[in-house]
C-alpha cells in the first residue's frame, strides 16, 4: 500500500492593531510661589555691617545666600540691611508691612460665600489668599486637562451695602495645591463720609459647583490678613530683612551672619589693623574693634546699654586702659607660622547680665581685673611692668626662702574650652 503523507494544518488567527481606549493627560500649568519673609535683629546700635557688604556673608541652613561667584544659591531673593543708626532709612520695599494673618482653609460654594471682617481702624490694606487643591477635568475619552473657577470679592464698609472690589478666574491645570494672593486698599470713609472703622469682605463663587468626579475645581479661602503699610526705621537697631522662595525649605531656615560688630570708641591714633600711630592726644573715634580693653571702656561709658548713666565719664581712667589696650594689640606667634593679636574678643552679648560679672568676664580676657579706687575705676593686668623690688640672699634674713603651695590634687591640668574657629 502506498503511504499517504498528510500536510499539517495551519492555524491562522486574526491580527491587526487594536485601538486604545485610554486617554492622555496634559502637563500641569499652575505653580504657586510662596515667599518666606523675615526680619532679623543683628545688634543694638550701629554696627560695621555685613562682611564684604554683600549677601555672601548671609547663610541659610549653612549655605551662602550668595555664592562667592556672585550668583544666588536660592530663588526669588530680595534682601535689605540697615546698620543701626539713629536716623537710618527703612529696609526697603517688601519690609515695611505689619500684618495680622488668620489661617482659614475654608471651602467656598455657590450657596455658601465666605465672609471676614477687619476691625482694626489703623489697617490700610486687606489681604486675601485663595487656593485650589486641584484643577482638572477628564472628558468622555479619558483625556485629562485643566479646568477653571471664577469668583467675586465684594466689600462692605461699616456694615453698609456691599460693592464689588474684584473678580478673578483661576484657570489652568494642577494636581497639587495652588495659591493666589490679592490685596485691597481699605477706604478711610464709608459712602456717607463717616470714618471707616470696619471692613467686611464677601467671597462668592461664580462658577457652578462641580457635581461629578470628572471635574475637580473646589475653591478655598486659604487665609486673610489686615496690614499696615508704614515706614518703620527701627532706630539704633541693626537689621537684615530677607524675602526668598519658601518652596526651597521644609521649615524656617536657620540664619547665620558674618558681620563687623558694634562701633565703639577707640583711641584716635589706633588703626584698623591694631597698630598705633604717634602719641595719643586723648581723643576717641568710632570703629569696629575686638580689643577687650576698649570693649570694657565702651561698657563703662555708654549710657544706652552700658554703665554710663551710673558712672561719670571722668571716673573712667582711659590712660591705664591705653596701656592695656596696646598690650592686647601686640602681635605674637599663633603657633602656625603667622602672627595674631595677643588678646581679642569676638562674641555676642545677647541677654541681660550682672554688671560686675560682665566686667569681670571682659577683664579676664586680658588676664586682669577692674576695681573701684574710691574716685576712679582702676584696672590691673598680668603684663610686663617696671621692677619694683629685687630679692636675693643679701636682703633676705639668713638667706633662707620659705615656699608655699597647694596640694597636687588642687593643681588642675585639664580645662574644657569652647571657642569659635575663625577659619570655619
Amino acid at each position: 500500500m502506498e503511504a499517504v503523507t498528510k500536510k499539517p494544518k495551519l492555524i491562522a488567527g486574526a491580527g491587526g492593531k487594536k485601538s486604545s481606549s485610554g486617554g492622555s493627560e496634559s502637563q500641569d500649568t499652575l505653580k504657586s510661589t510662596s515667599l518666606l519673609s523675615m526680619i532679623d535683629l543683628l545688634g543694638e546700635g550701629q554696627i560695621g555691617g555685613l562682611v564684604n557688604n554683600s549677601a555672601k556673608s548671609v547663610f541659610l541652613d549653612g549655605t551662602q545666600l550668595m555664592a562667592n561667584s556672585g550668583t544666588y544659591n536660592f530663588e526669588n531673593v530680595t534682601w535689605g540691611f540697615v546698620p543701626g543708626t539713629q536716623d537710618q532709612d527703612t529696609l526697603g520695599a517688601g519690609f515695611n508691612t505689619i500684618e495680622s494673618v488668620t489661617s482659614v482653609n475654608k471651602k467656598v460654594t455657590n450657596d455658601s460665600p465666605f465672609l471676614f471682617t477687619i476691625n482694626d481702624p489703623n489697617a490700610e490694606v486687606g489681604r486675601l489668599v485663595m487656593a485650589v487643591n486641584a484643577l482638572i477635568h477628564t472628558d468622555s475619552k479619558g483625556n485629562t486637562g485643566g479646568s477653571s473657577v471664577s469668583f467675586n470679592v465684594a466689600m462692605s464698609i461699616n456694615g453698609g451695602a456691599y460693592s464689588s472690589v474684584g473678580d478673578d478666574t483661576i484657570k489652568g491645570k494642577t494636581r497639587s495645591r495652588y495659591q493666589r494672593a490679592y490685596s485691597f486698599n481699605l477706604p478711610k470713609e464709608d459712602t456717607n463720609g463717616n470714618k471707616a472703622i470696619s471692613w467686611t469682605f464677601r467671597v462668592t463663587r461664580v462658577t457652578a459647583d462641580s457635581t461629578d468626579t470628572s471635574t475637580s475645581n473646589d475653591l478655598l479661602v486659604d487665609s486673610w490678613a489686615s496690614a499696615i503699610e508704614t515706614r518703620l526705621t527701627y532706630p539704633n537697631s541693626a537689621l537684615f530683612g530677607l524675602s526668598v522662595s519658601a518652596e526651597q525649605f521644609s521649615s524656617i531656615p536657620q540664619r547665620a551672619y558674618l558681620v563687623d560688630g558694634l562701633l565703639i570708641k577707640v583711641p584716635s591714633n589706633r588703626n584698623s589693623d591694631g597698630t598705633y600711630t604717634g602719641i595719643w592726644d586723648g581723643t576717641f573715634k568710632l570703629a569696629v574693634c575686638d580689643n577687650p580693653a576698649w570693649i570694657l571702656y565702651d561698657l563703662l561709658t555708654v549710657e544706652r546699654y552700658g554703665l554710663g548713666q551710673y558712672i561719670p565719664a571722668e571716673y573712667v581712667n582711659p590712660a591705664r586702659l591705653y596701656e592695656i589696650g596696646r598690650y592686647c594689640d601686640e602681635l605674637i606667634d599663633d603657633g602656625f607660622g603667622c602672627k595674631e593679636r595677643r588678646f581679642s574678643i569676638n562674641t555676642v552679648i545677647n541677654s541681660l547680665a550682672d554688671a560686675y560679672q560682665l566686667i569681670s568676664d571682659v577683664t579676664s580676657v586680658f588676664n586682669g581685673m577692674a576695681y573701684w579706687t574710691g574716685n576712679l575705676v582702676g584696672y590691673m593686668a598680668d603684663m610686663p611692668g617696671e621692677v619694683s623690688m629685687i630679692y636675693n640672699s643679701s636682703n633676705v634674713i639668713n638667706g633662707e626662702f620659705n615656699y608655699q603651695g597647694v596640694s597636687r590634687k588642687e593643681r588642675h591640668s585639664v580645662a574644657l574650652i569652647r571657642y569659635n574657629d575663625p577659619d570655619r
